[in-house]
């Protein structure tokens, strides 16, 4: 298996820009992630998807579904995707 992804970095933070580690529901946060690649790779693909501790899907989302699939990119940079996502209140 060739290893693609050599670090990667998870953060959510809140409307104000702050880090958290607790969500609520009706709240908007932003889901980022940091990634630095092995090799040169085409069509990057980068996404989310957040289950209850019963298993039931809260949300998905990904560069594709947004339209902004990276092209191309290059071996030893660092690349950063963030996604804004409101908590589904269920």
């Amino acid at each position: 298996m060739v290893k693609i992804i050599k670090d990667i970095s998870l953060y959510i933070k809140n409307e104000n820009g702050d880090e958290v580690a607790v969500l609520e529901t009706e709240k908007t946060y932003q889901f980022g992630l940091l990634v630095k690649f092995h090799e040169d790779l085409d069509n990057a693909l980068f996404g989310f998807e957040m289950e209850n501790v019963r298993g039931v899907k809260l949300f998905s989302v990904n560069n594709f579904l947004t339209d902004e699939v990276l092209e191309h990119v290059n071996a030893g940079e660092i690349y950063e995707v963030s996604f804004a996502v409101t908590l589904p209140k269920i």
